[in-house]
Parts: C-alpha cells; structure tokens; sequence
C-alpha cells in the first residue's frame, strides 16, 4: 500500500492567501504549500476532494487506476469541492464511485441547481457509519463515527481501510471520539499506519489538540492495535498554530509530520 499526502493543511488554505504574517509569508517566499488535507491511496482511492485536487493530479503526474473511488469524510468546503470531482462521463468505460454521507448528498443537490456544468453520477452512493464498503474484491473499508461538526444533523466520517492485506486508519477533522462504537471499531484491528489529524487547538473539542493527539496514540497502544513498525503522522495541520516547539514534540514522540507531496508506503 502506498499513500501520497496531496494537501495536509486544516480550514484555512495556507498559506492563506490575505495574510502577511511571518508563518505565511516565509512559506509563500519558499514556495511550501499546505493546501486542503487529502490523501490518495494506491493510485486509486482518493480521502476527500478538496479544492486544488485536479491541481495536485497533474502536479503530482498521477495516473489514476479504474475504478476510481472517492471517499468524502464530510461536507465542509476543505474537505470536498463538487467542481473537483468527477461529473458523469458519457461513453467512458472508466468508473468513477463517489462515497459520501446523507448530508453531503443533499448539499450537492443545492450545488447542482447553480452549475449547470454537473450532475450528481448515479455511481454516487449514500454510505453510513460502520457499514463496510467493499472497494473491490479483496480491499475494503469501514466508516466511523467522527467527533466533528454536527451542523445539519450531519454525520462525519473517518475511515478504517483494509487494502493488500495493510490496515491503516484516516482520522482528520475529529476531537477526541465521543461514540463507543467507534471505539470498538477501532480497537478490533491492528495497525500498520494510523494519520491522524493534529490542528493544535486547544479550544475546540472537534479537532485534536497535543494533548488528546498523544493520549489517542496511547490509548492505541494500550489496546494493543500498533505494530512493532506502525507509522504514525500528522496531517490537517493549522499553519498559523504550527511552531518549532510543537512539532519537535510530536517528532519526539516517533510521529512523523506530513507534507503536501508526501509518500509513505508499507
């Protein structure tokens, strides 16, 4: 399994493009880009569809595998584009299957009412948490139940997938998990990379903080779901919080900091 990280920024684009403070501007000097936090697996199962997305494909020289599979986590405006992604393509023998919750869904429908441009594909399904979807034959993925915005009742999602016989867990956007079940899903499997999402932010409970970051890596640990050789990274990073301190920190820890452009494999 390999993943390439194609943006690892949180909310704001970084760096953010009408602010002159010294974070954005030396990373606007230097050319880094955070971007919106997407990740794309195997050259075919793309984590959300933000912003910048066909950008990244052509930056990246990436050659998409059919079928291609979008897996959207939630419906904030970084996470998920509809301009990005794919509109039905007539006599095209490339499928293209988009997955997102019920929230998203009718937003799209909103969307779709001013551009004329696209239509929803029939190949877009409604997915809920904890309900498997079987990618292809042998890989697959579980829905849970992030600790996140709950606007419009809506239900976001972080991923467990199970890909050539590798598990990895996606857990950005989410506060510490608030739901038992996801707990359990979690805690049944063993992991060979966990990303997890690191805004800094101590003040809002929907994303984690260092605090709840560390005790979360623990807390897998503990329950015995790492492998002598588990990758751990932090991705979904707020670039006006992100300092030499924090991340030093976290390095210490044996957690790796993504960067837009990334590969990791295992």
């Amino acid at each position: 399994m390999k993943i390439i990280f194609l943006g690892v920024g949180a909310g704001e684009f970084y760096p953010a493009m009408l602010c002159n403070c010294s974070i954005c501007s030396k990373y606007r000097t230097e050319g880094k880009i955070l971007g919106f936090s997407s990740i794309l697996i195997d050259d075919q199962y793309l984590v959300d569809c933000p912003l910048g997305t066909a950008l990244n494909f052509a930056l990246f020289k990436i050659k998409p595998k059919f079928p291609f599979h979008i897996l959207i986590t939630h419906s904030h405006q970084d996470h998920f584009a509809p301009s990005e992604s794919i509109s039905v393509r007539k006599n095209s023998e490339d499928q293209v299957f988009t997955y997102m919750n019920q929230t998203t869904l009718n937003l799209l429908k909103h969307y779709q009412k001013f551009n004329r441009f696209y239509s929803i594909s029939p190949e877009t399904k409604v997915i809920a948490p904890f309900k498997k979807i079987r990618l292809n034959q042998d890989d697959f993925a579980i829905p849970i139940l992030a600790n996140h915005d709950k606007f419009y009742n809506e239900e976001c999602l972080n991923f467990i997938f199970k890909i050539k016989n590798k598990t990895l867990l996606y857990a950005s956007d989410t506060g510490w998990y608030d739901n038992e079940k996801t707990w359990q899903e979690i805690l049944k499997h063993k992991y060979d990379i966990v990303i997890l999402e690191f805004s800094f932010i101590d003040k809002i409970n929907t994303h984690m903080n260092y605090k709840h970051f560390l005790k979360f890596i623990e807390h897998l640990r503990t329950n015995q779901c790492m492998k002598s050789k588990t990758q751990i990274i932090a991705t979904h990073l707020h670039l006006h919080q992100l300092n030499n301190e924090k991340t030093t920190l976290l390095e210490e820890a044996g957690v790796k900091i993504a960067y837009r452009g990334m590969h990791c494999e295992c």
